[in-house]
């Protein structure tokens, strides 16, 4: 345990949580990091949320709850959390209300962001539905400079997972809105962004659990309309010049594209529409060609002739 024990904020953006609520504030009041605070923000639920919160007044961790007057999308809710934490706060925690965590898991990843001063952003191993989940970061180290934390997480050998991470306030979040709320990816956007003026740490440690359900943005809108296609495509074009060479970027890009052209041609034709509209938006060429060298380049790597993108996005 530190002898100093700067004040933790944990954020939690909520609606319609009453089915796993409950569970999220317990894993709060159960860390054994004691200077914390909990600040959740009810974006208008019409289920018992509000009355779940109310049980939980009066507990050891202080519970700041604010209630929207109406639901405002996703992202919007995020931010609202972010500007509720108290200013003091050093570091910042989004916890979904259907996660939770390890009862050392805020004691242990303070820890590592304390005794590296370079860094503001600690990540973690995670649960996904009882399986386990290390990112691929390499076990023998924990610390890395933010720009190589990009290049490892956009060359596939690192994962920097927008949930479950401890942000350092006062890297970036108080100057801009820390999500882009045009984007289903924002969390993990903001880390990319938070990474391009600081390090970043990994503990090594599964601290983090994810409860994926049918009713997760992950299921509803980013499973169905595909849409974390087009966030990584967004995000390699943000913070991808500050890791790359311009012409190692071009050329990871273009293997990219590929993959998502080949990946549109059997998606349902309603959502294959709506990545040509995002695509076309963002100035890419969505021709006949294109598309046969899409397909091209996915024969040439089934014979071991050329690479190909493998992993995320699925």
């Amino acid at each position: 345990m530190q002898v100093h024990e700067p004040l933790v904020a944990i954020c939690t953006p909520v609606y319609n949580g009453g089915k796993f609520i409950r569970d999220a504030l317990e894993c709060v009041q159960a860390q054994t990091y004691k200077n914390l605070v909990h600040v959740v923000s009810d974006n208008a639920s019409t289920d018992d949320t509000a009355q779940i919160l109310e049980e939980f007044q009066g507990r050891r961790v202080p519970l700041i709850v604010s209630r929207s007057p109406h639901t405002v999308p996703i992202m919007p809710n995020w931010n609202r959390v972010i500007g509720l934490a108290p200013p003091e706060a050093k570091w910042l925690r989004i916890l979904c209300a259907d996660d939770l965590m390890t009862p050392d898991a805020v004691e242990k990843m303070v820890a590592l962001g304390e005794a590296n001063p370079s860094v503001g952003l600690v990540g973690c191993g995670r649960l996904l539905n009882g399986t386990e989940d290390n990112f691929d970061w390499p076990a023998v180290q924990s610390i890395y400079p933010g720009r190589k934390a990009i290049r490892m997480h956009f060359a596939r050998m690192g994962t920097v997972y927008g949930p479950h991470v401890l942000v350092r306030r006062d890297r970036i979040l108080d100057a801009v809105k820390p999500f882009d709320e045009t984007m289903f990816g924002a969390d993990t956007d903001m880390c990319l962004r938070v990474l391009r003026s600081c390090d970043f740490a990994y503990c090594h440690e599964i601290l983090a659990i994810t409860r994926e359900h049918p009713a997760t943005v992950s299921a509803t809108a980013m499973a169905k309309r595909r849409l974390h296609f087009f966030d990584w495509l967004i995000m390699m074009d943000r913070h991808g010049p500050y890791a790359f060479e311009p012409d190692e970027l071009a050329r990871l890009r273009n293997l990219y594209l590929r993959y998502y052209r080949r990946k549109m041609l059997v998606w349902p034709r309603e959502v294959r529409a709506e990545h040509r509209d995002l695509l076309k938006k963002h100035g890419e060429k969505l021709d006949s060609w294109s598309f046969m060298d899409a397909m091209g380049n996915w024969v040439l790597k089934r014979l071991g002739l050329t690479p190909g993108w493998t992993g995320y996005p699925f």
